[in-house]
């Protein structure tokens, strides 16, 4: 089978088999919010945001040399060309025997229309185990009770017409359907396919379909069971509800429980979950929906420019995981894109109600995560509501009983912002523009990034005065609930994040805007832990009011721990605590350093004076305003610490080297390096020998000659 180069902005893959289906998608039609059948949240000409399938992509290859295809050299009819003929009972497009068609065209065994009338025909016919469908259109609802393969040649369409669903599979089945398009079905859950058994997609795309109803769920698909995708396409499908009776879910796929598989290059793209009216209206999952599933996303494949959108509701509402919403199960995601993905509340509102924009690519409780090799790149929560509008984590929003883990996983310009230009506005927050991570009592969540950079991503509230607007979190916002929350950031970095909180007029006198945390805000809103480990990491060029690099703050009885360990924090910017920003008014900060070079932060490397640092040594300070509770001789002040550039070395961060005249360089305990755990550090932050010249360096950087 040749192989098919298709291109698209958002992704490049290599589809084996798919571009004799792509060729029959319809054109995506541009999202009109009024609009129950639209899916496509492109622009307004027509055209999706992401190129869509709008062009047919054409084989660069030539046929393959294994199939011997007869030729004519006299123009007539030819077997084996796809095209059917006069004089052909079949032609499934090569020259073999043994499969749809025979070798010369005369036979044909179980092939659609040729042998049988119908595909239901085909699939209820046991002597079939692989039903093959001719190139056209079919309009039919097909219900598979047994193991079988469905495989299209050529153009072979199944066209639900906006009034049925092409394809249910039945529990305790096989099922695998290749090289298919499936398209306009219509029914309240799984649109364009209904499966309680195993599935495979292969080289098939389901398009434009439409789940609606009470409480819609899968535009694309529903399943309770196995669903693998390899070289597949799920693609602007929609899941609506206009009546605000129940929960909208998965625009492309909703899962109950089972299993799922996105592998080879695989492509959830373009589908929206959306409600529109007064609701009260929660949509969750613009891409896929989940609830207690392991989900494998893999091998090139990608998650992007999905939406979970709530359109003018004037009762509270939730726009929830633009790209993914998954409660309980696991998440393993690796060598994958999830971007451009949006959880939105567009408009509406009303005074005193809260709605919430969560978690603009994933949002995730009680699951467990694994992601490598990742890249977050230009997902965002926005909310434009009236009244309190909330937006948290632009990327990723983690709550209850979860264990997250990112290595070499980039979360680059992804963004959290509140605004509208409305009086009506009382409060509008804008948390974490990254990661949003959150627990309520009795929950502990642990996250942890390794080898892993967060850079350009921003948390922003904006609004007409008089109001209350707050930014956090420019990458990072971790809270407590009444729970457990604990965040280690090891080998990675956080550079150019921003929060802001402003207004778009002049200010009144009554008007409040706080922002806080440039790269990391920790915050104990109730009773409850929130610690922060930085070890062998870099935070620099990150910017806000208060706290450049991180701020902290709690209630009464909420405990908040900061552990820094060969790090380095520099060149942060603030109005007050360009590097750190302790609040201890209300509740007590435990902060720990060694090895530490806390430098070259504007005007103040720490505030305010009330904020106590512990030092257990060798650490690197510049002008501080906060005192020590024990200070240590074997601190470094300096107001020249010989920091280069910021550069990556290995392409995921970046990391602040020393200059070879640098205080910091030898300046560590002859003894060497520790984490948290007081366990050796053999290597800095890109892996290099920490002792390479016997005595390791403060900071995340380790000077080699």
């Amino acid at each position: 089978m040749p192989l098919a180069e298709i291109h698209h902005p958002r992704l490049f893959v290599l589809v084996v088999g798919l571009a004799p289906a792509l060729a029959c998608i319809p054109e995506p039609v541009a999202m009109d919010t009024d609009d129950p059948n639209s899916s496509s949240t492109g622009d307004s000409d027509g055209t999706s945001s992401t190129g869509g399938v709008t062009e047919a992509p054409t084989s660069t290859t030539e046929p393959d040399a294994t199939t011997d295809a007869p030729t004519s050299s006299t123009g007539g009819p030819i077997c084996g060309d796809g095209v059917l003929d006069d004089s052909e009972l079949c032609d499934d497009g090569n020259g073999d025997d043994g499969d749809a068609c025979s070798a010369d065209c005369s036979a044909a065994h179980c092939l659609v229309p040729v042998t049988h009338p119908t595909i239901q025909a085909g699939v209820d016919d046991p002597a079939c185990t692989v039903v093959s469908v001719t190139s056209g259109t079919y309009h039919e609802a097909v219900v598979i009770a047994r193991d079988v393969e469905v495989v299209g040649l050529p153009l072979a369409k199944l066209d639900g017409e906006s009034e049925l669903r092409p394809f249910e599979i039945a529990a305790g089945t096989k099922v695998a359907l290749r090289r298919l398009v499936i398209t306009y079905g219509l029914a309240e859950r799984g649109a364009g396919i209904l499966s309680h058994g195993e599935l495979e997609l292969e080289g098939t795309t389901l398009a434009s379909n439409r789940a609606q109803g009470l409480e819609p769920c899968g535009g694309g698909v529903w399943s309770d069971g196995v669903v693998v995708l390899r070289n597949s396409f799920v693609q602007s499908n929609n899941s609506f509800d206009g009546f605000g009776k129940g929960p909208v879910r998965g625009g492309g796929i909703c899962m109950e429980g089972g299993r799922l598989e996105l592998l080879e290059n695989s492509l959830v793209n373009d589908n929206l979950a959306r409600g529109a009216g007064e609701g009260p209206y929660v949509v969750e999952g613009g891409g896929i929906a989940a609830t207690g599933t392991t989900i494998v996303i893999t091998a090139g494949s990608a998650v992007s420019s999905n939406e979970a959108r709530v359109v003018d509701a004037i009762f509270g509402s939730r726009a929830v995981g633009g790209a993914l919403h998954q409660t309980g199960g696991s998440l393993t995601i690796t060598d994958a894109e999830i971007g451009v993905n949006t959880a939105m509340i567009d408009k509406g509102g009303a005074p005193g109600v809260e709605m919430l924009a969560e978690g603009g690519a994933l949002a995730l409780t009680d699951v467990a995560l694994d992601v490598a090799g990742a890249l977050f790149d230009g997902n965002k929560a926005l909310d434009w509501a009236r009244g309190l509008p909330v937006a948290r984590g632009g990327a990723l929003a983690l709550r209850g009983d979860t264990e997250a883990v990112l290595r070499a996983t980039k979360l680059f310009a992804n963004e959290t912002k509140s605004f509208l230009l409305a009086p009506e506005v009382e409060q509008a927050v804008a948390h974490g523009g990254a990661i949003y991570v959150a627990v309520e009592p009795g929950e502990s969540l642990t996250l942890r990034l390794e080898d892993s950079a967060l850079s350009d991503n921003r948390a922003s509230s904006l609004a007409t005065p008089p109001v209350e607007v707050r930014g956090a979190g420019g990458a990072i916002y971790a809270t407590t609930l009444g729970g457990s929350v604990a965040v280690t950031l090891l080998r990675s970095t956080l550079a150019g994040n921003e929060a802001s909180a402003g207004f778009y007029e002049d200010v009144a006198p009554d008007s409040v805007a706080i922002s806080e945390g440039g790269g990391v805000a920790l915050v104990g809103d109730a009773p409850g832990a929130v610690t922060l480990a930085v070890v062998n990491a870099t935070l620099g060029f990150n910017e806000t009011e208060h706290g450049g690099a991180i701020a902290a703050r709690g209630v009464a009885g909420s405990e908040l721990a900061l552990a820094l360990r060969s790090a380095t924090l520099a060149f942060n910017k603030a109005d007050e605590g360009d590097g750190l920003w302790l609040d201890v008014t209300g509740a007590p900060i435990d902060v720990t350093l060694r090895h530490t070079a806390l430098v070259a932060n504007g005007t103040s490397d720490c505030g305010p004076a009330a904020a106590t640092l512990q030092t257990l040594g060798h650490n690197a300070f510049g002008s501080l305003d906060c005192g020590f509770a024990d200070p240590a001789i074997t601190d470094v002040f300096t107001d020249d610490p010989g920091l280069g550039e910021l550069v990556s070395e290995d392409g995921i961060g970046g990391v602040l080297p020393l200059e070879p005249f640098s205080p910091l360089r030898n300046a560590g305990d002859p003894a060497g390096c520790t984490d948290v755990d007081d366990a050796p550090l053999m290597t800095d932050q890109r892996g290099e020998d920490r002792h390479a010249e016997g005595v390791c360096d403060i900071g995340a950087y380790e000077f080699v000659p």
